[in-house]
């Protein structure tokens, strides 16, 4: 693996704040301030069955007091009840199955929120219909083959342990006069679990390159798709904010900026203010 020592000089200041979904991270040169971490567990609420009290799996709505449960429970509930099992009644219409319809968007919310949950359920799948087939006697003898159960990959969702192909490419935009045909800039190949930060690579680029860690001085921007990635953004969220899709190489930019001087500490500046 190679990567590029080119590095570049200027004196402006750093990216300001960038407010995620349930975080808000603020970097600084190298600092990163955390805050309003939010958990799992603070959106049960919206994300849980009433039915069976588990993650939604699969979640399907009523059409008509659009009150969401995993596909499996409502079902299984309206084999011997005829209304909602929350508002138990809606105008004192009736419903079946017809009335049921699937909500993709919290069920690629559900995945999404709670990390290895869509293998699990994958594999869980695959156990039933292997159990199922392996009961069934085929006609021509020996057990049937299980059915394809891929329904439950239709979209890319991530675990944390599960290894995502990246490469790291200095941003040939940065560099003055830069002629491709000329200078071929060396690439980093990286083959790292989902849960790897961005902060993590930040880290990974300053030592290859023989700089300082936590330098005031230093600079690194890690960019995808032409956006600066917060040092708190996990692989897993880079995917799902740019739709990445693990068939493909995620290709990341970097670009190293040394300041002149480092930005001076408020405190001590105060206390050279309170000396005079």
């Amino acid at each position: 693996m190679t990567t590029t020592s080119a590095i570049h000089t200027r004196t402006a200041t750093a990216d300001p704040g960038t407010t995620l979904t349930a975080t808000k991270v603020t970097t600084t040169g190298s600092r990163i301030s955390r805050t309003n971490r939010r958990k799992v567990k603070d959106f049960n609420d919206s994300i849980t069955c009433s039915l069976c009290n588990g993650y939604l799996i699969e979640a399907t709505t009523i059409n008509d007091c659009l009150h969401t449960f995993c596909r499996s429970c409502i079902v299984r509930h309206l084999e011997g009840n005829k209304y909602c099992p929350k508002c138990k009644s809606y105008n004192n219409k009736t419903i079946t199955v017809a009335n049921l319809r699937p909500d993709r968007i919290l069920r690629s919310l559900v995945y999404k929120l709670v990390p290895g949950l869509h293998r699990s359920e994958n594999q869980r799948a695959a156990k039933y219909y292997a159990d199922q087939c392996s009961q069934d006697e085929h006609p021509a003898g020996g057990s049937r083959k299980p059915p394809d159960h891929s329904y439950l990959d239709d979209q890319n969702f991530f675990s944390p342990d599960e290894l995502i192909n990246l490469s790291l490419e200095y941003h040939y935009d940065s560099i003055v006069d830069y002629d491709p045909k000329k200078q071929e800039l060396p690439i980093t190949y990286l083959c790292c679990p989902a849960a790897v930060t961005i902060h993590h690579l930040y880290k990974f680029i300053l030592t290859k390159n023989g700089l300082q860690l936590d330098n005031e001085r230093i600079q690194v921007d890690i960019i995808y798709e032409d956006e600066i990635l917060p040092h708190e953004f996990t692989l897993m969220d880079v995917a799902y904010c740019f739709n990445y899709k693990r068939s493909s190489l995620m290709r990341l930019y970097y670009r190293i900026f040394i300041h002149p001087t480092a930005k001076p500490d408020s405190n001590h500046h105060n206390l050279q203010r309170g000396q005079r």
